[in-house]
């Protein structure tokens, strides 16, 4: 589990694949979670967008990235307490370009605005 801030523009983050790190950085193996869960702490910044694309089998080939993403997409917009749970070894991010604007800077202070705050679990 871990906490993410995120302040200014929408509060992004780039698409992804979750996986073990440490799979990752020691044998270069991508093993993903059963579930991936968002609990928004905040109301502001960045929806989270998740896309029907699974990591291809062989990651190292760019032609396997390539290609439709699937039919489906769901679209997960930052409330304080909503919680969301996904299959993890979907493809997910939180594009900067759907957050709602930020209605006054003050907002910042009081968890909404342009402020993401989550806490993530992986199962």
């Amino acid at each position: 589990w871990w906490v993410q801030v995120r302040r200014g523009s929408g509060g992004g983050i780039g698409f992804h694949w979750d996986k073990d790190e440490d799979l990752a950085d020691c044998l270069g193996q991508h093993v993903h979670p059963q579930l991936s869960t968002v609990t928004y702490l905040t109301t502001g910044g960045a929806p989270t967008l998740i896309l029907d694309r699974c990591l291809p089998l062989d990651p190292s080939d760019p032609a396997a990235l390539r290609g439709p993403c699937g039919s489906t997409a769901w679209l997960s917009h930052p409330r304080a307490g909503k919680h969301l749970v996904f299959d993890g070894r979907l493809l997910h991010g939180a594009p900067p370009e759907l957050a709602a604007p930020a209605p006054d800077a003050a907002d910042d202070d009081a968890g909404g605005g342009g402020v993401r705050v989550t806490f993530l679990v992986n199962v």
